[in-house]
């Protein structure tokens, strides 16, 4: 398996389960090419999550699926353990702590990191069932128009009207994530006819206008210029714009 390969099954796992979280097991990781568990690691893709408290039971062909009990040995090393009740010559058997271990990844942290890598300012919201996280505006030189992260069945970034499958735009190689901004400056300079989510004057006055009053609130002084500077533009024309 390619680190690609690894980055496409995490995002297919991510795509069955809608907006909810995915726990991945240390024994699937190890499938895994190690450059590519790092760098999701570095990169906040996978965390670490609570060790399981069920298992597959590796008692018999059954393959229950049990709770799992974790007690001290007596030199004080903890162990994991399942009790069999469904047969009389099978009580406990023993289960590997790391087999517990397990890593997780969601939407909303994809979210974040599509954000962080193409340096957009806000903090992406939800809409309706988590199906979708409206990441902020993107633009080119010339014009801008609403990013979204849709999670339908399949994970797809909306442009300017378009619609692109995530893993054709976002790849990683050996230890490096990134996000193809070509395909994204091409949608935003062309947008699709009827898209509706190109960003109109109103729209980004109020946009910039919220911008600036959460920098207020979280004390920041040269709120102005700081967004400024995120839009491109200069103090003088971004107070016109809001006036």
């Amino acid at each position: 398996m390619t680190p690609q390969g690894a980055l496409i099954e995490l995002l297919e796992r991510l795509s069955a389960r809608g907006g909810a979280a995915v726990r991945i097991s240390e024994a699937e990781l190890a499938a895994w090419p190690e450059d590519a568990i790092a760098t999701m690691k570095a990169e906040d893709l996978l965390v670490q999550g609570r060790p399981s408290n069920t298992t597959t039971c590796p008692g018999c062909e059954r393959s229950c699926t049990m709770p799992v009990h974790v007690m001290n040995d007596r030199s004080g090393v903890p162990a994991a353990f399942v009790v069999c009740d469904k047969r009389e010559d099978i009580n406990r058997v023993d289960v590997p702590l790391d087999e517990l271990q397990a890593w997780q990844t969601s939407s909303g942290a994809l979210a974040q990191k599509i954000q962080y890598l193409l340096g957009l300012p806000d903090s992406p919201v939800t809409q309706g069932d988590a199906g979708e996280w409206r990441l902020g505006v993107y633009r080119n030189r010339q014009r801008a128009s609403h990013l979204a992260l849709v999670n339908d069945g399949h994970l797809t970034l909306t442009l300017a009207g378009h619609t692109v499958a995530l893993d054709e735009v976002l790849t990683l190689e050996g230890t490096q994530l990134q996000i193809n901004r070509t395909t994204l400056d091409r949608f935003v300079a062309r947008p699709a006819a009827g898209g509706g989510n190109t960003e109109s004057a109103q729209d980004r006055r109020a946009r910039l206008k919220s911008r600036v009053t959460a920098l207020k609130v979280q004390g920041v002084r040269a709120y102005n210029k700081t967004v400024a500077d995120e839009e491109g533009i200069s103090v003088s024309r971004l107070k016109q714009i809001l006036s």
